[in-house]
Order: C-alpha cells, then sequence, then structure tokens
C-alpha cells in the first residue's frame, strides 16, 4: 500500500508540473480574453507582459512561476481615471483564476489628462 501511495503521489506531482508548464499560456489567453470583453474604452493598455521565474521545486525539477504584468493609462479628463483602474483591480480580483492584483509602480493621482498605471496579476495555480 505505501509504495502505490508514493507511485501517486510522484505521479501526482508530475502531472501538476505538466499543469504548471501549460498553464501560463492559459492564464495569459484567459486575462487577455476578459480584458477584450471588460476593459473600458477609457482604459488602454500600453504593455502585457507575461513575467515567468523558474524555480527549483522539491524534486529538484524547474517549477515556473508566473504574474502577468499590465501597463497601462486611463483617459483622466472627467477625473476619474484612478477609479476606473481600482475597478478594474477589484474586478479582476473577482475571477476565479486570479489569486491577487497589486500595482507595481504606485499609480499617480495626479490632474494630468492620462492617469498611468502598471497593474500586476498572480494567478490560482491549477494542481490536481
Amino acid at each position: 500500500k505505501a509504495a502505490a501511495v508514493a507511485e501517486s503521489t510522484q505521479a501526482r506531482g508530475r502531472i501538476n508540473r505538466l499543469l504548471r508548464e501549460a498553464e501560463p499560456t492559459a492564464f495569459q489567453a484567459f486575462v487577455l480574453d476578459y480584458l477584450a470583453v471588460h476593459l473600458r474604452s477609457e482604459v488602454q493598455l500600453e504593455l502585457v507582459d507575461l513575467d515567468v521565474t523558474p524555480e527549483e521545486a522539491e524534486d529538484g525539477s524547474i517549477d515556473n512561476t508566473y504574474r502577468l504584468i499590465i501597463r497601462g493609462r486611463a483617459n483622466n479628463e472627467k477625473r476619474k481615471g484612478h477609479d476606473w483602474v481600482l475597478d478594474l483591480q477589484s474586478e479582476l480580483k473577482k475571477q476565479e483564476r486570479v489569486r491577487d492584483v497589486f500595482f507595481g509602480k504606485q499609480p499617480r493621482t495626479d490632474t494630468a489628462a492620462w492617469y498611468s498605471f502598471e497593474m500586476i496579476i498572480e494567478p490560482q495555480y491549477v494542481s490536481i
């Protein structure tokens, strides 16, 4: 019985590594699709970057952690740019596939015509 449990644990580890390998592309596609449908017309994206960091797993294999970095700007003519970016952050946090959303560079709350921001989106990792 112990051998079967060890074999099952080893197989589960392999499957989770394969899921982790394929998941960044699926997560990026999910976020891009979400933004295409829900992003306000007043918010423009300037950069969407998948940041992947290889890390050594417990069994000695390489495991990738990743996050999506979004840089953009919101039209601030109505002085609502800050609110729209915070609304986007709040809505992204509600998504099941998203673990956390936070700001990299703090958004400027000035009165310029454009409100710039950098948002970092961390995934809820898929595993079995």
